[in-house]
């Protein structure tokens, strides 16, 4: 004797089942791609507004220093139409970012862990270098996950920053 069994409605029930699971997936594989979209704009910014303060202090006639800062933050600022949002951009000279304040005028600094700086002309860098002038900047943006379930990335700042000499 022949036993029949009604298969109907199988897929749709395993499919109701997965679905929801492969759906979240998708989700967060879109929120880290765009995350590391952004973070890699970001360090594209950041290394474009360091090499234009590089070159313009750097040449014959070079601009002030407070042209060069303006410039090099609305480069590092103007990262990409893809912010939803105005990305923080710092840039100080002859200090490290978290100090929050430029050095006196003509000073010069040897950049490192612990900044050293004077107006002496007889300053030194530990190191045996020559010190110089230099701009730090800064870009942070803090980024909003698409998807309110990607907790790894909610609120994370990305951010990235660089030193470059001017001189």
């Amino acid at each position: 004797m022949k036993l029949w069994h009604d298969h109907k409605g199988v897929a749709a029930l395993e499919m109701a089942l997965v679905a929801p699971i492969i759906a979240g997936l998708l989700m967060s594989v879109t929120d880290m791609g765009m995350a590391l979209l952004l973070q890699a704009q970001i360090t594209r910014a950041v290394a474009e507004a360091a090499e234009y303060a590089t070159l313009a202090g750097q040449s014959s006639k070079p601009p002030s220093t407070a042209t060069i800062e303006a410039n090099a933050k609305t480069f590092a600022g103007a990262v990409s139409n893809s912010f939803l949002g105005t990305p923080v951009t710092k840039a100080y000279f002859n200090n490290p970012i978290s100090a929050g304040a430029d050095n006196a005028a003509g000073s010069k600094c040897c950049p490192g862990t612990t900044w050293s700086c004077s107006t002496s002309s007889t300053f030194t860098c530990a190191d045996g270098s020559s010190p110089g002038t230099y701009l730090s900047i800064s870009v942070s943006y803090p980024f909003n996950a698409f998807f309110a379930a990607d907790s790894a990335i909610i609120g994370k700042n990305l951010t990235d920053s660089i030193v470059a000499p001017l001189q």
